[in-house]
């Protein structure tokens, strides 16, 4: 349930949660991962998959592809990292459903995906197609979001990771909210990723 106020459609509940992984170390690559709650589990088992060879830092957020904050809020939390990051990955496909999917969502995808790409100009930009639900209205919308952010990246020549087909049995490692994965889920979720940081960020480094 959405409220209108002064910055937009608000959800019942906004957060944001950021992470910057071993402040400490300015030597190993490192990626900028901003998406919603699945990207928080996901983004430790990234850490733990790649541990000191890459950082993997997060911006998860409620915040949907039309709050007009979302790109000023990534801003302050990036200023507060040392190093560069070599890649981005963006998902923002699970709030805001109040857009909608044919005209709304991916007008404010697109300009959300341009202000990010000028805000990490030397950083490879990936983006992540949204996980499956299991209500199957909710499913549809993100099917046809999904089909929205492909097509916005083909047109941009960016690079594109499917979580929503990562593997045919991602939808039974849904959980008990039909919205967030089990251990075996995101273990799914941060290979298929890591395979793809493999190739445009730790290549560079052999």
């Amino acid at each position: 349930m959405n409220n209108d106020n002064a910055v937009g459609a608000l959800e019942t509940f906004e957060w944001d949660q950021t992470w910057i992984e071993h402040t400490e170390d300015l030597s190993a690559p490192r990626v900028l991962y901003i998406g919603d709650s699945i990207s928080i589990p996901t983004r430790a088992k990234l850490n733990g998959i790649f541990g000191e060879t890459l950082r993997v830092d997060g911006f998860a957020s409620s915040k949907a592809a039309d709050h007009p904050h979302f790109t000023e809020s990534v801003r302050l939390f990036a200023s507060q990292q040392k190093s560069p990051y070599r890649a981005v990955l963006f998902n923002n496909g699970l709030h805001g459903w109040h857009l909608r999917a044919a005209e709304e969502y991916p007008l404010y995808y697109a300009r959300v995906i341009s202000q990010l790409r000028a805000l990490f100009p030397g950083a490879a930009f990936i983006l992540l197609l949204t996980t499956p639900v299991k209500d199957s209205e909710c499913d549809t919308r993100v099917r046809a979001r999904n089909r929205a952010a492909a097509e916005i990246a083909q047109q941009s020549g960016l690079r594109v990771v499917d979580l929503y087909h990562a593997d045919p049995a991602l939808p039974s490692y849904l959980s008990a909210d039909g919205v967030h994965f089990t251990d075996e889920g995101y273990r799914v979720l941060s290979e298929t990723i890591a395979a793809v940081l493999r190739e445009t960020v730790l290549a560079d480094e052999k």
